[in-house]
């Protein structure tokens, strides 16, 4: 019967029935593959938030017998706690961070401190005592004395709790660069300054200093 039923229709006809059929075949295998593929991608998820959260461990194992819906509400819930809590951990981490860098590193700008009056604190005295050893190594050139030069150069002095010298920054340069030489001079020609007091209680303090050029005053 087959045969002769084949035989009666024309080639065209024949090719049409079997692209039909390879047709719906292909689209009932992608069908199937779309139902899976979910169920296969949130294993994999559970697999890789497992490893990563000890604690969700024993949830993991108990999610086989359950419905797809269930796996699926438990996964999302598992990710996020994971999520949120290492969000938690990064920020109390940086907040640890930021609060150590804050105490270990002090600031003080030594004419804004002292002003015109006398040292009150041990803080105040140390300053006092940064700007005269500065002060007793400064020398005014002798170009710019000839060329009238005058100015102020502002130096960052950084320093660790030894009182030795870490970094010394130009943060405000005068108009010539002899004064600025000598400036810069002043400060590193000072071998070590005394260990902090004890009232410091930070390990690495920036000491902002103007030191001046003037005629009138060398």
């Amino acid at each position: 019967m087959a045969p002769l039923f084949f035989e009666d229709m024309s080639r065209e006809t024949i090719l049409a029935l079997v692209y039909s059929a390879v047709t719906h075949a292909a689209v009932g295998c992608l069908i199937f593959l779309a139902k899976e593929i979910p169920i296969v991608e949130e294993k994999k998820t559970l697999i890789t938030v497992v490893s990563l959260h000890q604690e969700t461990r024993t949830v993991a194992h108990n999610l086989d017998p359950q419905p797809r819906s269930v796996r699926r509400q438990v996964s999302a819930d598992v990710a996020a706690n994971y999520i949120i809590n290492s969000v938690d951990s990064i920020e109390g981490v940086s907040e640890q961070s930021v609060s150590n860098q804050d105490v270990d590193v002090g600031e003080s700008d030594i004419e804004s401190s002292l002003g015109g009056r006398p040292p009150a604190t041990e803080a105040e005295r140390y300053l006092a005592e940064v700007r005269e050893q500065v002060s007793k190594k400064q020398i005014y050139p002798p170009q710019s004395k000839l060329f009238r030069e005058q100015g102020t150069v502002r130096i960052c002095l950084t320093l660790d709790r030894s009182g030795s010298i870490v970094k010394v920054e130009m943060i405000e340069a005068s108009p010539f660069k002899r004064i600025n030489e000598a400036a810069l001079k002043a400060v590193t020609s000072v071998a070590q300054f005394r260990p902090f007091p004890d009232e410091v209680g930070f390990n690495t303090w920036k000491i902002s200093l103007p030191i001046r050029f003037s005629l009138t005053q060398s």
